[in-house]
Protein backbone atom coordinates (compact mmCIF):
# COMPACT_ATOMS: atom_id res chain seq x y z
CA UNK A 1 0.00 0.00 0.00
CA UNK A 2 1.23 3.50 -0.76
CA UNK A 3 2.76 4.98 2.34
CA UNK A 4 2.51 8.73 1.84
CA UNK A 5 5.42 9.23 4.24
CA UNK A 6 7.61 7.86 1.40
CA UNK A 7 6.66 10.86 -0.74
CA UNK A 8 7.34 14.55 -0.75
CA UNK A 9 3.96 16.19 -1.38
CA UNK A 10 4.52 19.18 -3.67
CA UNK A 11 0.79 19.87 -4.09
CA UNK A 12 -2.44 17.89 -3.88
CA UNK A 13 -1.72 16.88 -7.50
CA UNK A 14 2.04 16.11 -7.38
CA UNK A 15 3.91 13.66 -5.19
CA UNK A 16 7.67 12.88 -5.42
CA UNK A 17 9.31 9.69 -4.25
CA UNK A 18 11.56 10.22 -1.19
CA UNK A 19 13.23 6.80 -1.03
CA UNK A 20 13.69 3.71 -3.15
CA UNK A 21 12.86 0.93 -3.82
CA UNK A 22 9.11 1.27 -4.01
CA UNK A 23 6.53 -1.32 -4.98
CA UNK A 24 3.19 -0.37 -6.50
CA UNK A 25 0.20 -2.69 -6.64
CA UNK A 26 -3.46 -2.47 -7.60
CA UNK A 27 -4.44 -1.22 -4.13
CA UNK A 28 -1.99 1.65 -4.58
CA UNK A 29 -3.62 2.58 -7.88
CA UNK A 30 -7.02 2.66 -6.17
CA UNK A 31 -5.54 4.83 -3.40
CA UNK A 32 -4.30 7.26 -6.05
CA UNK A 33 -7.74 7.37 -7.65
CA UNK A 34 -9.23 8.09 -4.20
CA UNK A 35 -6.76 10.94 -3.72
CA UNK A 36 -7.52 12.31 -7.21
CA UNK A 37 -11.25 12.29 -6.44
CA UNK A 38 -10.57 14.78 -3.63
CA UNK A 39 -8.81 17.23 -5.96
CA UNK A 40 -10.76 19.89 -7.82
CA UNK A 41 -8.80 18.96 -10.94
CA UNK A 42 -9.54 15.23 -10.47
CA UNK A 43 -5.87 14.54 -11.28
CA UNK A 44 -2.82 13.27 -9.45
CA UNK A 45 0.75 12.44 -10.45
CA UNK A 46 3.10 10.15 -8.54
CA UNK A 47 6.69 10.88 -9.60
CA UNK A 48 9.25 8.12 -9.25
CA UNK A 49 12.09 10.52 -10.05
CA UNK A 50 13.61 12.80 -7.41
CA UNK A 51 12.91 16.28 -8.80
CA UNK A 52 12.13 18.33 -11.91
CA UNK A 53 15.89 18.32 -12.53
CA UNK A 54 16.13 14.51 -12.85
CA UNK A 55 17.35 13.27 -16.24
CA UNK A 56 14.54 10.71 -16.51
CA UNK A 57 10.97 11.49 -15.49
CA UNK A 58 8.87 8.43 -14.70
CA UNK A 59 5.34 9.02 -13.41
CA UNK A 60 2.12 7.24 -12.58
CA UNK A 61 -0.67 9.62 -13.59
CA UNK A 62 -4.40 9.53 -12.80
CA UNK A 63 -6.95 11.60 -14.73
CA UNK A 64 -10.72 11.59 -14.56
CA UNK A 65 -12.88 11.43 -17.67
CA UNK A 66 -13.46 15.19 -17.37
CA UNK A 67 -9.75 15.97 -17.76
CA UNK A 68 -8.92 17.94 -20.89
CA UNK A 69 -5.38 17.46 -22.15
CA UNK A 70 -4.83 20.32 -24.57
CA UNK A 71 -3.02 19.29 -27.76
CA UNK A 72 0.69 19.94 -27.37
CA UNK A 73 4.10 18.89 -28.56
CA UNK A 74 7.47 18.56 -26.91
CA UNK A 75 10.15 20.43 -28.78
CA UNK A 76 13.18 18.29 -27.98
CA UNK A 77 12.09 15.04 -26.32
CA UNK A 78 9.87 12.06 -26.88
CA UNK A 79 7.67 10.46 -24.26
CA UNK A 80 6.08 7.11 -23.71
CA UNK A 81 2.61 6.41 -22.42
CA UNK A 82 1.46 3.04 -21.06
CA UNK A 83 -2.17 2.47 -20.04
CA UNK A 84 -2.58 0.59 -16.77
CA UNK A 85 -6.30 1.11 -16.20
CA UNK A 86 -9.04 2.70 -18.27
CA UNK A 87 -9.30 3.68 -21.92
CA UNK A 88 -8.54 6.64 -24.14
CA UNK A 89 -8.21 7.86 -27.67
CA UNK A 90 -4.68 8.99 -28.46
CA UNK A 91 -4.95 11.72 -31.12
CA UNK A 92 -2.11 12.87 -33.40
CA UNK A 93 -2.36 16.16 -35.30
CA UNK A 94 -0.44 17.85 -38.06
CA UNK A 95 0.94 21.34 -37.40
CA UNK A 96 -2.26 22.94 -38.72
CA UNK A 97 -4.46 21.08 -36.22
CA UNK A 98 -5.90 18.49 -38.60
CA UNK A 99 -6.28 15.02 -37.13
CA UNK A 100 -3.71 12.63 -38.63
CA UNK A 101 -4.60 9.58 -36.57
CA UNK A 102 -6.71 8.39 -33.65
CA UNK A 103 -5.56 5.28 -31.78
CA UNK A 104 -7.95 3.62 -29.35
CA UNK A 105 -5.99 2.51 -26.28
CA UNK A 106 -6.71 0.48 -23.16
CA UNK A 107 -4.91 -1.70 -20.67
CA UNK A 108 -3.17 -4.92 -21.73
CA UNK A 109 -6.24 -7.09 -21.12
CA UNK A 110 -8.40 -4.90 -23.36
CA UNK A 111 -6.69 -6.18 -26.50
CA UNK A 112 -6.19 -2.58 -27.61
CA UNK A 113 -2.91 -0.78 -27.98
CA UNK A 114 -1.61 -0.14 -24.47
CA UNK A 115 1.77 1.50 -25.15
CA UNK A 116 2.57 4.54 -27.25
CA UNK A 117 5.88 6.22 -28.07
CA UNK A 118 5.26 9.88 -28.87
CA UNK A 119 8.00 11.39 -31.07
CA UNK A 120 9.29 14.86 -30.35
CA UNK A 121 7.72 17.68 -32.38
CA UNK A 122 4.41 15.75 -32.62
CA UNK A 123 1.17 17.47 -31.65
CA UNK A 124 -0.88 15.03 -29.60
CA UNK A 125 -3.60 14.78 -26.99
CA UNK A 126 -5.56 12.13 -25.16
CA UNK A 127 -9.33 11.93 -24.88
CA UNK A 128 -10.28 9.91 -21.81
CA UNK A 129 -13.14 7.48 -22.40
CA UNK A 130 -13.32 5.69 -19.03
CA UNK A 131 -14.38 7.16 -15.70
CA UNK A 132 -10.71 7.05 -14.59
CA UNK A 133 -7.49 6.68 -16.54
CA UNK A 134 -4.28 5.48 -14.92
CA UNK A 135 -1.16 5.55 -17.05
CA UNK A 136 2.59 5.53 -16.77
CA UNK A 137 4.51 8.25 -18.56
CA UNK A 138 8.25 8.35 -19.08
CA UNK A 139 10.16 11.20 -20.65
CA UNK A 140 13.54 12.86 -20.60
CA UNK A 141 14.25 15.48 -17.94
CA UNK A 142 14.87 17.98 -16.68
CA UNK A 143 11.38 19.48 -16.81
CA UNK A 144 11.34 22.77 -18.68
CA UNK A 145 7.94 24.39 -19.16
CA UNK A 146 9.16 26.22 -22.27
CA UNK A 147 9.92 22.96 -24.09
CA UNK A 148 6.21 22.06 -24.23
CA UNK A 149 4.36 23.98 -26.92
CA UNK A 150 0.55 24.08 -26.68
CA UNK A 151 -1.44 24.15 -29.90
CA UNK A 152 -2.64 27.68 -30.71
CA UNK A 153 -5.62 26.23 -32.63
CA UNK A 154 -7.03 24.29 -29.67
CA UNK A 155 -9.35 25.72 -27.00
CA UNK A 156 -8.00 26.95 -23.69
CA UNK A 157 -8.36 24.65 -20.66
CA UNK A 158 -10.87 27.01 -19.00
CA UNK A 159 -13.32 27.22 -21.89
CA UNK A 160 -15.49 24.15 -21.22
CA UNK A 161 -18.07 24.92 -23.94
CA UNK A 162 -15.41 25.16 -26.65
CA UNK A 163 -13.63 22.07 -25.30
CA UNK A 164 -16.80 19.99 -25.54
CA UNK A 165 -17.45 21.11 -29.13
CA UNK A 166 -13.80 20.59 -30.04
CA UNK A 167 -13.74 17.00 -28.75
CA UNK A 168 -17.02 16.21 -30.53
CA UNK A 169 -15.48 17.54 -33.75
CA UNK A 170 -12.38 15.34 -33.31
CA UNK A 171 -14.49 12.22 -32.71
CA UNK A 172 -16.30 12.73 -36.06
Amino acid sequence: MIDLSNYKIVSNEVYYLKKKPINIDKDDVHKLISLAKKNDSKKIRLCFHDSIDSTVHEMLIVHSKSTYVKPHKHLNKEETLMVLEGSLDYVVFNNMGEVREIISMGNYESGKSFHQIIPKQTYHMIIIKSEWLVFKEVTQGPFNKESTFFAPWAPDEKNTKKISAYIKKIKK
